[in-house]
């Protein structure tokens, strides 16, 4: 069962798509990891020289019309990628 926030994704793409017939055509993502600063280190529980995992998401419609741009800081241990290849 996918977390809160990952549902509210979800039923956000399938109103895009199915209400507003509008077709999703990507979504581009960059992972960085930085060392943390005090502000981090405060809003995230880190201690000193821990790093954080930082994700900027922007997604397009087939239009090229820009429709979500999000950008998300993670602590370290909170922070997990998987990915699929299909060929």
């Amino acid at each position: 069962k996918p977390a809160f926030h990952i549902r509210i994704f979800i039923e956000i793409y399938q109103y895009i798509e199915k209400e507003l017939k509008l077709k999703i055509q990507s979504s581009h993502k960059t992972i960085r990891a930085h060392l943390s600063s005090p502000l981090e280190q405060e809003q995230l529980g880190l201690k000193e020289y821990e790093p954080y995992i930082e994700v900027e998401q922007t997604a397009y419609l087939s239009s090229g019309i820009i429709f979500e741009y999000s950008f998300t800081r993670y602590h370290y241990n909170k922070f997990e990628l998987q990915t699929v290849t299909v060929q």
